[in-house]
């Protein structure tokens, strides 16, 4: 199985490369928290399939870290 991720927003759709996956994070963030205009309280869900990983659910709240 090949490692892939899947965002919320866009349930249909899978990412499998690990820097669109950093840049779709980015994305969004712009998106529901504007460029530089501070921390909003709605997260952003992206869900990671991989044999290689454990599950762990992380919550980051965007804008708080760029």
């Amino acid at each position: 199985m090949r490692d892939y991720g899947v965002f919320l927003h866009k349930p249909n759709d899978k990412v499998y490369d690990y820097e669109a996956i950093r840049k779709g994070i980015e994305e969004r963030t712009d998106e529901i928290c504007g460029v530089n205009k501070g921390v909003n309280h709605t997260p952003i869900s992206l869900t990671i399939y991989s044999p290689h990983v454990v599950n762990l659910t992380l919550v980051d709240l965007p804008g708080l870290t760029k």
